[in-house]
């Protein structure tokens, strides 16, 4: 009798000593994961004082140079509508490590999703935008002819600009946006490494 008792507590223990272990994984785990994904959370909050401040670059040299400051007004439109929609595409809270690991890990998948949907939207129009910032850029110097005529340089000369500047855009963009994908797959993979752990 004294054996079953004793077999008792020690299984108590060990049960305890596992549901503590288990604890403390989870504690490290979501500690970890707020670590790797804190640069998601910066990354958006600084776009509130980003777009604003370019916004109001883009409307001096506008000014500055004659342009149509519609050119300000639709970057700041697009650029606000992107910063709202990255709240939901990119942060990551520290609420959402509070919920269950089933929620989150539905959260960056879908995270995942709603991305590629917003990067095949906003990056034809990044290039649009620009396009149109550096024709407007050339036109108050230039007559259309001049733009047109491939004989001349000017064309050409427009042609690169065009082309490095699209370059850069689409290269700074895909970028951000592997190394988002990344850190949701990351995520996503501690998660499942946590949860066969803890049904074993």
């Amino acid at each position: 009798m004294d054996e079953l008792n004793i077999l008792r507590e020690q299984l108590g223990a060990l049960k305890k000593s596992l549901d503590q272990s288990q604890i403390v994984n989870r504690r490290l785990m979501i500690t970890v994961m707020k670590q790797k994904s804190s640069w998601l959370d910066r990354l958006v909050k600084s776009e509130l004082i980003i777009v604003p401040v370019s916004f109001l670059i883009i409307l001096a040299v506008s000014q500055s140079l004659g342009i149509t400051p519609w050119l300000a007004i639709s970057f700041f439109i697009l650029a606000a509508i992107d910063t709202v929609i990255d709240f939901r595409t990119v942060r990551i809270s520290a609420n959402d490590f509070s919920d269950d690991m089933v929620s989150l890990r539905r959260k960056l998948i879908v995270q995942k999703r709603r991305r590629f949907q917003q990067l095949a939207v906003s990056t034809p129009l990044s290039l649009i935008w620009m396009c149109w910032f550096l024709a407007e850029m050339v036109l108050p110097h230039h007559s259309a002819e001049d733009l047109l005529n491939t004989s001349g340089p000017l064309f050409w000369v427009l042609l690169v600009e065009i082309i490095v500047c699209c370059a850069l855009t689409i290269g700074i963009i895909v970028y951000i946006y592997r190394k988002m994908q990344r850190t949701n797959n990351e995520l996503i993979s501690s998660i499942d490494e946590y949860q066969s752990s803890d049904s074993l």
